[in-house]
């Protein structure tokens, strides 16, 4: 049975290495090239196979908090508002983990003693943002950007009242949090470059040692929007994106009827 584009969003589309071996980057796909697509999956190990039969195993290299950011700008595109907000507020959780993950790499405590005491608090999302804020208060000797406590009100009323917001609510929302994800990750790489690497090379090793899928024949990193925004003007706004994305998902359904998926 093949998948109709139409039920499900890809994400990404990605080349078959057994049809058309590639001693290079990407840009030099041949024409005609068979194509996998994928919708964005949990953890960075994609099992996929192309319309010709051959799998793959593809890492996909951007940090989990990335992904969400984008699964939620793309639930605006949508209209899905209230999903939005929801993967939104799962990305900045996952950003101020990573956060404290590179700042006890950077104290060089051991790895085994960090996922100790991320296991005593991994159900309690209040102590976890008690540490990422003592922890960074203690390197930096300033608060991070943190959300305001009416932002806070609203993403309660959203995620746990059921409260349906607006496009202009949502867009506000995912705005606070791209600029606190944008401008702490700068301040992250800038102090911390080789602990932000420890941490990605940490986390993606152990991912595919879990998946036990075997070695990666692909390794790449989407352009999500967090990743642009790390090099882009303090003043870009979310929605400046969202035509992107749109084009994309044009893109990729056009692929999608050009080779036909089938099911992994």
């Amino acid at each position: 049975m093949l998948w109709n584009s139409l039920t499900m969003r890809f994400a990404l589309a990605v080349p078959c290495v057994e049809c058309a071996p590639l001693p290079g980057p990407v840009s030099g796909i041949p024409r005609g090239t068979p194509m996998m697509l994928t919708a964005y999956r949990d953890g960075p190990c994609y099992e996929m196979r192309c319309p010709a039969g051959h799998t793959s195993l593809m890492v996909l290299g951007n940090p989990k908090y990335e992904i969400l950011f984008q699964i939620g700008a793309n639930a605006i595109v949508d209209g899905y508002y209230r999903e939005a907000v929801v993967s939104f507020t799962s990305s900045l959780e996952r950003f101020q983990e990573f956060a404290v993950q590179c700042l006890l790499s950077n104290s060089e405590v051991p790895e085994e003693k960090v996922e100790e005491a991320r296991k005593r608090v991994a159900k309690q999302s209040e102590r976890q943002l008690g540490a990422f804020i003592f922890l960074w208060l203690n390197r930096f000797l300033t608060l991070p950007p943190l959300l305001s406590d009416g932002d806070y009100s609203f993403r309660n009323k959203v995620v746990h009242d059921g409260m349906i917001p607006t496009r202009a609510s949502t867009l506000d929302y995912g705005n606070k949090i791209l600029r606190i994800i944008q401008s702490s990750m700068r301040l992250l790489k800038g102090m911390l470059s080789e602990a932000v690497l420890t941490v990605s090379y940490r986390n993606n090793k152990a991912a595919i040692e879990q998946s036990r899928l075997g070695n990666p024949s692909i390794s790449m990193a989407d352009g999500t929007i967090l990743k642009h925004v790390e090099s882009a003007d303090n003043t870009i706004r979310l929605e400046e994106y969202l035509p992107m994305l749109v084009d994309v998902q044009t893109l990729l359904a056009s692929v999608a009827e050009r080779f036909p998926q089938t099911p992994n």
